[in-house]
């Protein structure tokens, strides 16, 4: 059973039966969300109104139970390992549709009817970026709609629109790529739609020596040994070569298979990383000051933009066509919009 089933079933059996024991298993669940957001077992205790010690014993036993190590500590305090941060993801998606559904169960005793499910695709970079900056606005001003957000790669969520598993997407694209991209999306009935620009940084540790620099020369990034992904498809993988790796002087390589190991390596100060930077602005390592983003001097590394993919307004239903309005006028925050 996958990690994602077992927390989904749990869910499930809460629904059917709500026994004492997932009673308290749901109650691990929050309280590993809040652990790993405040970075502390002493906070997130005193946060939840527990002790510390039956706060760590809770979040030991939910270890012990997976059989994984869900969080590093250190007398800094406690960082989530790669699969404690993918848990972390699950279970804060799984809690919001507990709540979604408890809401939309009180809806309908008020006779206003049950939300309507809207899926979202979107990179991964994308997705923590609309999580906690465009959708946890959505409640006060559609409480009608539910998101349903699904990740995809840059190729995958192609597909993922062209199935119909969803109507709408946020993607980025290079300027070396985006008129043939864009070509491609509106030749299967879609609108790209340009939201913020961006460029490529390079993520450090805040313990990483170089941290404390404003912006870095390309003699540093020549010194550095940079973590990126090790099953990019190969013309993707020439163009950030060319732009990016090229451009720097990174000599020195370690391949993994997952952002989140990226994010993982740089902030235990194994490797440096490299990703757009406004799109990665809510990363928990950025907002949880354990890595920072840093331009290079004289450079604008790949200039991107973040892009709106969405089925021309006749194939959209009318709370898809509100979503849609609502990514556009909510997605910028601080970075600087564009015009098409």
């Amino acid at each position: 059973m996958s990690i994602f089933s077992f927390f989904y079933s749990l869910v499930i059996t809460f629904f059917i039966t709500v026994p004492a024991e997932v009673v308290m298993r749901l109650e691990q669940l929050q309280y590993f969300v809040h652990v790993v957001e405040a970075h502390s077992f002493n906070k997130a205790a005193q946060k939840l109104n527990i002790t510390q010690p039956a706060l760590t014993n809770s979040i030991r036993a939910l270890e012990e139970e997976l059989g994984l190590q869900l969080l590093v500590r250190s007398r800094r305090g406690c960082v989530p390992t790669s699969w404690g941060l993918h848990i972390y993801e699950d279970c804060k998606s799984l809690l919001g549709e507990l709540a979604a559904k408890m809401a939309s169960w009180k809806a309908a005793g008020t006779g206003k009817g049950a939300p309507v499910l809207v899926p979202v695709v979107a990179i991964p970079s994308a997705c923590n970026y609309l999580s906690e900056h465009v959708f946890s606005r959505i409640r006060s001003e559609l409480p009608r709609v539910d998101i349903v957000l699904h990740e995809a790669t840059v190729y995958d969520l192609y597909s993922f629109l062209q199935q119909g598993t969803a109507h709408i997407g946020v993607t980025a694209f290079s300027e070396g790529e985006a008129e043939k991209l864009i070509a491609q999306y509106r030749d299967m009935g879609f609108n790209s739609e340009p939201l913020m620009e961006d460029e490529y940084y390079v993520f450090l540790s805040t313990s990483h020596p170089l941290a404390s620099k404003a912006c870095l020369s390309m003699e540093d990034c020549a010194s550095l040994s940079l973590a990126t992904y090790s099953n990019q498809v190969l013309k993707r993988n020439q163009l950030f070569q060319k732009k990016v790796f090229d451009v720097i002087g990174i000599k020195q390589y370690l391949y993994v298979n997952s952002r989140e190991n990226i994010m993982q390596m740089v902030a235990q100060n194994k490797a440096a990383g490299c990703f757009l930077h406004k799109m990665s602005a809510y990363s928990w390592y950025i907002t949880n000051g354990l890595i920072r983003a840093l331009p290079v001097e004289g450079v604008h590394l790949m200039p991107s933009c973040h892009y709106l993919i969405s089925m021309e307004s006749g194939g959209l239903s009318p709370e898809e066509r509100q979503v849609a309005d609502f990514i556009r006028k909510r997605y910028v925050g601080e970075g600087k919009a564009v015009r098409p």
